[in-house]
C-alpha cells in the first residue's frame, strides 16, 4: 500500500500532528493489518522543511513535499498536486481540511482517470487500472467556511470514495442526515459508474473522531512542580487561572469570552476579582480587535495574550479552568488535551464540543453567543472547587474514547477495506 497524505500546512508544527500520530502508531496495530509500503506527506502551503515535524516524518521513512502554493487554489497548484501523484503513484489519497481536500479530490480524480485510460490502452497483468482510493476528511463544520469554499467542497465530494467527519456534529452540518460512526469491518462503498438496481446507494460519509495522544501531556507534566510552573507564568499564590487555547479568529469568539470574563469580574469583590486571571494562548487576525476590547472592558491587568506557544502542556498544567467560546468547531484538540490533564472545562454547545462533553457530568456546556451563561458557569466552578475537580476527574476518563492509538488502528482497517473493494 502506497499512501499519500495531503494537508494544508502551516509554519507551525502543531496542526500537522494528526498524521504524524497515525504514522507513529501503525506499527503497534494488529499484524493482520496492512502497513504502508511507502508514505508521502504533501503540504499545500510552505512549511518549515527543516523543522521538528518534517524531521519526524522523515525519521519514519516518509517522503515529505510541499507545493509552496501562494493562494488557496489555482491551476498551478492543482497541476503540481497531480504531478506528485503521478510521481509517487499512491494507492490511497487521504486529505484533511478544505483546501487540501479540494486539491486531493480534483487532482486525484484526474490522476485516477489517467490510470484508467492507460490501463485501457495497455492492459498488463497486475496493473491496478485506476483503483486509487480517495478519502476526504472533514475537520470542521460546514458553516465555518465561506460560501465559495462550501460550494467547492460539495461539488468535489463526488470524487471521494469515502468522507470522514471529525465528529457527529460535523457530519450533520455537511450532510443533514443522522450521523453514523464508521465500522470498518462492515464498510460498504458504492461502485463507480454502476446503477444501484433500485436499491439505496451505500453510505459514503461517516463520523471518524478527531483524536489525540491522550497520554502525551500526562507524560510531559509527570513530576513537574505545579507551583514552579505557575510562578513561571507570573501567577500569584491563590490566583484562579482560566485558560483558553484558541486562535484569535472569528471562529473562537473572543468578544463573547471577554464579555463573560468581565461579567465574572463584576460579580466578585474587588480583592477577589484581582485573583482571577485569563490566559489566552493563540494568534490570529483578530488580535487588534481583541486588544481593543480588553482595553475597553478595563481587563488589562487580568487578561494576558500569550501568543503562539509550544509549551501548551505546561500552561494547561499550571491553570485551573479551561474555557472555549467557539461559534463552531470540528472537534477541538485543545479541549481534548485539557481533559487529558483532568481540567474542568466550560465550552460552548457547538459541533464537536457537545459530542465530547456531557454537561454537568464531565464538563459544562453553555449556549453559543451567551456571555452571561458562560460567566455563570465559570463563576460556579470558581465558587465550588470540589465540583470543578470532580468534573476534571471525569473528563480524564471521557477523553480515553478519543485516543489516537485506537483511531490509528481503525484507520488501517479502513484502508484495507478500501483496497479490497471493487470499483
Amino acid at each position: 500500500m502506497r499512501l499519500l497524505w495531503i494537508i494544508n500546512g502551516t509554519p507551525h508544527d502543531q496542526p500537522q500532528q494528526q498524521f504524524l500520530n497515525y504514522l507513529l502508531r501503525f506499527g503497534a496495530c494488529s499484524p493482520e493489518l496492512p502497513r504502508p509500503d511507502a508514505v508521502c506527506m504533501l503540504f499545500i502551503f510552505a512549511v518549515n522543511m527543516d523543522g521538528r515535524m518534517v524531521a519526524a516524518f522523515r525519521d519514519y521513512g516518509a517522503d515529505v513535499r510541499s507545493l509552496n502554493a501562494r493562494g488557496p487554489l489555482s491551476f498551478t497548484s492543482l497541476r503540481a498536486a497531480y504531478r506528485v501523484m503521478r510521481d509517487f503513484a499512491p494507492d490511497i489519497i487521504h486529505s484533511q481540511h478544505a483546501i487540501a481536500g479540494i486539491h486531493a479530490r480534483l487532482a486525484g480524480a484526474f490522476y485516477r482517470l489517467t490510470l484508467q485510460l492507460a490501463g485501457a490502452r495497455k492492459p498488463r497483468a497486475g496493473r491496478r487500472g485506476g483503483r486509487v482510493r480517495i478519502i476526504a476528511e472533514q475537520r470542521n463544520a460546514r458553516h465555518g467556511l465561506s460560501r465559495a469554499a462550501r460550494t467547492l467542497e460539495t461539488l468535489t465530494f463526488a470524487a471521494a470514495d469515502l468522507i470522514l467527519c471529525s465528529s457527529p456534529g460535523v457530519e450533520c452540518s455537511w450532510f443533514g442526515a443522522a450521523a453514523e460512526h464508521i465500522d470498518p469491518s462492515a464498510l460498504q462503498l458504492p461502485r463507480r459508474g454502476r446503477a444501484g438496481g433500485g436499491r439505496a446507494a451505500p453510505r459514503r460519509h461517516y463520523t471518524f473522531f478527531n483524536s489525540i495522544d491522550v497520554n502525551r501531556f500526562r507524560r510531559a507534566t509527570a513530576g513537574m512542580d505545579r507551583d514552579a510552573e505557575r510562578r513561571r507564568l507570573g501567577l500569584e499564590p491563590g490566583q484562579t487561572a482560566l485558560v483558553t487555547v484558541a486562535s484569535l479568529s472569528v471562529q473562537k469568539n473572543y468578544p463573547m469570552l471577554l464579555r463573560a470574563f468581565a461579567a465574572v469580574q463584576e460579580r466578585l469583590s474587588r480583592s477577589t476579582a484581582a485573583r482571577v486571571v485569563l490566559l489566552c494562548v493563540g494568534e490570529g487576525d483578530q488580535e487588534p480587535r481583541v486588544r481593543a476590547m480588553i482595553a475597553e472592558l478595563g481587563l488589562g491587568d487580568t487578561v494576558r495574550l500569550l501568543g503562539y506557544r509550544t509549551d501548551i502542556d505546561r500552561i494547561l498544567f499550571a491553570c485551573d479552568i479551561f474555557v472555549l467560546a467557539s461559534r463552531w468547531e470540528g472537534l477541538a484538540k485543545a479541549l481534548l488535551e485539557a481533559m487529558s490533564l483532568a481540567m474542568p472545562c466550560v465550552v460552548t454547545a457547538v459541533e464537536g464540543n457537545q459530542d465530547v462533553i456531557s454537561s454537568g457530568q464531565d464538563g459544562l456546556l453553555v449556549p453559543s453567543e451567551d456571555a452571561e451563561a458562560l460567566a455563570d458557569a465559570v463563576a460556579l466552578l470558581i465558587a465550588d472547587p470540589e465540583r470543578a475537580a470532580e468534573l476534571g476527574r471525569r473528563a480524564a476518563g471521557t477523553v480515553e474514547r478519543f485516543s489516537v492509538d485506537r483511531q490509528a488502528c481503525r484507520l488501517l482497517q479502513i484502508y484495507r477495506r478500501l483496497l479490497q473493494h471493487e470499483p
